[in-house]
């Protein structure tokens, strides 16, 4: 849903209070300074050079040295009976680490002298498989772990050994097994842990906020306000989503150090590496905010959710449907425009429900992280499993056995939300005199629910 979605004030008024707010009244020329270093470049991110005018607010930015790139040394750590050996990786410029070239050493003391060593013998081990989340990457975590080569220590030095060779004492075993290389990460994957680190720092500074002006406002909601508030912070999105603080705005500007917190308002789309949809980050995050700011207030969070997200990007397909001078049917408009060049584009529709099962894993959460959930989410999403999530997390009191069934239920649901009638109202839609239009809508919609296409 595009920003102009919810423009309930006239561009004069908007222009107006920009120029008194930025103290540049009548005619001013702007006094620019030199081109200075706003954030400098890091290993994986250019530094951005920014330039501003000496009696106003006004600003401008643009990209200065590129990226840096790793420079890493090498420490070998040796393996012990109790933890596991490898070469370790540091990078001097960014703190980056990974490790290579396992190694694990084991007592093995039961093997009888004279005797074949059995597959079930060897060290294909539990305590040697690294759980998920570590550096242990390229090796799949089962308890079958097969290493690259085994040396059977003895008094006499060591010797490769093999399953059925015959060793004729006990002694120790090291194992050492690849590491497989991983890839160079795509511009997508290094965009997104990009947008991850300023996400995961701006929680970090709202709950620093609290704690430093002694407030118990929800972190995590102000957030979301935060991340909403560059692209929608009119009247309507206000009340529904809550007042950005704007002592917090200035306070991640003088605390987010050298992360380029506040370049989060003004994310397009993005790029999920998993499946390279593109998604509306901001209009998720807006989505987010209704869903959890509703939850407290004089509406229900199903009601601020629906107007903000999927139900509200509805009705707009539903007005760019009544404008529309193509000579179809209104079913053949509605399909024609439906995650195309509509208010309910591609990215839109991945927005929408990506912002009700984000939000549905973050408060199942025993201790809340939007940032957490927002990963997590990314980490393991399809597009299958996206829609079939969505379904169960936005539709459960709904009838879904067929896609006729789900948008007649659709249509009750947003007629009867009276949020969503008041901005249908100032935008001269009906769901009485536009009931052929919302139909074809909804039908098209819970057709990809239902379906999947």
């Amino acid at each position: 849903m595009k920003s102009k979605f919810f423009r309930l004030i006239p561009f004069f008024a908007i222009a107006f209070v920009a120029l008194f707010l930025s103290g540049c009244m009548g005619i001013h020329t702007h006094e620019i300074s030199e081109w200075h270093t706003k954030t400098p470049a890091t290993c994986t991110s250019p530094e951005i050079l920014i330039r501003e005018c000496k009696s106003c607010d006004f600003s401008e930015t643009k990209q200065g040295e590129g990226a840096k790139g790793h420079n890493y040394s090498t420490s070998v750590v040796e393996p012990t009976e109790t933890q596991n050996g490898y070469t370790k990786h540091s990078c001097g410029g960014c703190g980056d680490v990974y490790n290579t070239n396992y190694k694990s050493l084991i007592v093995f003391e039961s093997v009888a002298k004279s005797s074949s060593i059995s597959d079930s013998e060897l060290p294909t081990y539990n305590n040697a498989v690294v759980s998920t989340g570590t550096q242990f990457n390229g090796v799949t975590n089962t308890n079958k772990l097969k290493p690259i080569s085994y040396k059977f220590e003895t008094t006499f030095g060591q010797a490769t050994i093999n399953v059925g060779d015959h060793i004729q004492t006990s002694g120790k075993i090291i194992i050492t097994w690849d590491y497989i290389t991983p890839p160079a990460p795509s511009a997508e994957e290094v965009a997104f842990n990009n947008l991850m680190q300023k996400l995961e720092k701006l929680e970090q500074l709202s709950k620093a906020y609290n704690t430093e002006k002694s407030v118990t406002a929800d972190p995590h909601l102000r957030v979301m306000q935060y991340i909403r508030n560059g692209r929608y912070s009119d009247t309507t999105w206000n009340l529904v989503g809550g007042t950005m603080e704007a002592d917090f705005v200035t306070y991640v500007k003088a605390n987010q150090g050298g992360i380029d917190v506040e370049s989060l308002q003004s994310v397009l789309d993005i790029t999920i590496p998993k499946t390279g949809e593109k998604v509306d980050f901001v209009h998720m995050f807006a989505t987010i905010n209704t869903l959890a700011k509703g939850a407290v207030m004089m509406w229900t969070a199903q009601q601020a959710g629906d107007l903000g997200g999927w139900g509200g990007d509805l009705c707009q397909l539903a007005q760019d449907v009544k404008k529309s001078s193509l000579s179809q049917t209104v079913q053949q408009k509605v399909d024609s425009l439906f995650m195309a060049s509509s208010g309910f584009g591609s990215a839109d529709m991945y927005a929408d429900m990506d912002a009700v099962n984000i939000f549905s894993a973050y408060t199942a959460m025993p201790t809340k992280s939007i940032s957490s959930a927002f990963k997590t989410y990314y980490l393991s999403v399809t597009t299958s499993l996206r829609i079939s999530t969505f379904k169960t997390n936005c539709f459960a009191n709904e009838n879904t056995s067929s896609a006729d069934a789900l948008a007649a239920d659709i249509i009750t649901r947003l007629s009867s939300n009276t949020l969503i009638k008041t901005w249908c109202t100032k935008y001269n839609l009906s769901f009485t005199q536009d009931a052929e239009i919302f139909t074809a809508c909804a039908k098209r919609f819970a057709k990809y629910v239902i379906e999947q296409k």
